[in-house]
């Protein structure tokens, strides 16, 4: 973990970057689960809280189970797709990291 902090000073920003560039496949990911946390969370929420909500979206028909199972496989499915790229492009990143920024080596003692 420490040799890894090492490369990747000054390399922060770029990883950032490099990371937010997955974020819309993430977002495709958990669509789903969104699209639920609207149709049924929000107003349970709403309601609990004396609020009027009004949102008009078609519930799914399924079992509280079957909309998990549906979901979870489509975010297994998205999942496949972004990470093994996402794998690749951060050893990438990091073989680049470590090869522009070596470990520091301590100094050899002479031998006698």
């Amino acid at each position: 973990m420490r040799r890894a902090r090492i490369h990747a000073y000054g390399y922060k920003r770029q990883l950032f970057a490099l990371e937010l560039r997955f974020l819309p496949w993430i977002l495709l990911s958990r669509l789903p689960a969104i699209y639920q946390d609207l149709v049924y969370l929000l107003p349970a929420y709403a309601r609990a809280y004396g609020l009027n909500w009004t949102l008009s979206l078609p519930a799914i028909p399924l079992s509280p189970l079957g909309q998990t199972a549906v979901f979870d496989l489509f975010h297994l499915a998205v999942a496949l797709l972004y990470l093994p790229a996402f794998t690749v492009v951060q050893a990438s990143y990091y073989d680049t990291a470590k090869e522009t920024n070596p470990i520091p080596q301590p100094p050899r003692l002479p031998e006698e």
